[in-house]
């Protein structure tokens, strides 16, 4: 006959086996379930494409505006999710363009999330310090989680961004960030 012991041991070595070949598992579904919670989500859907020369028209209305701050220098490679200020919880594309010939609107998703990863060490400016043309093709509003409002527009290597203060800054991002 079998004691106590041995009649609830058997039971719990065979619980315990089954959870450590489980539990793994199913904290892999999970993660894979939840994207990284540090990335907003970034919504092509509603986008409607826009002539270059709009989106051009609209970045000059930007610099317009001046930012009136000089003290956000940047003195390290800085992610431009970590300059805007506050944490975004979606990036809405509003508008592309017709010029840079996106096929599908993954590409769009693809290039909004390496620009909002991307990192730049250029001196954040109230307007345009480069002398290329950039050739301006996304238009997306951020949406902070307090409920502000902010601009990206970008073409990929250069980025007009309205942050959580409502301040245009301007800046290039590294080659290959």
């Amino acid at each position: 006959m079998k004691s106590v012991d041995e009649v609830l041991l058997l039971p719990s070595i065979a619980l315990i086996t089954v959870g450590c070949f489980f539990l793994p598992l199913l904290s892999q579904a999970q993660n894979r379930a939840e994207p990284d919670s540090s990335l907003p989500r970034i919504l092509v859907g509603s986008a409607t494409v826009i002539g270059e020369g709009e989106l051009a028209a609209r970045v000059e209305k930007m610099e317009g505006v001046s930012c009136g701050d000089t003290s956000r220098r940047v003195n390290h490679p800085t992610a431009v999710k970590d300059f805007v200020g506050a944490r975004v919880k979606t990036i809405r594309v509003l508008h592309y363009t017709r010029e840079r010939n996106f096929s599908k609107p993954a590409e769009v998703q693809a290039l909004v999330s390496k620009v909002w990863q991307g990192n730049f060490l250029d001196q954040a400016a109230c307007g345009i310090l480069w002398d290329e043309m950039a050739f301006w093709s996304i238009e997306s509003t951020l949406e902070f989680k307090d409920g502000k409002k902010g601009l990206l527009i970008t073409d990929g290597e250069h980025v007009a961004v309205r942050d959580h203060d409502g301040k245009n800054w301007f800046f290039r991002l590294w080659p290959g960030s």
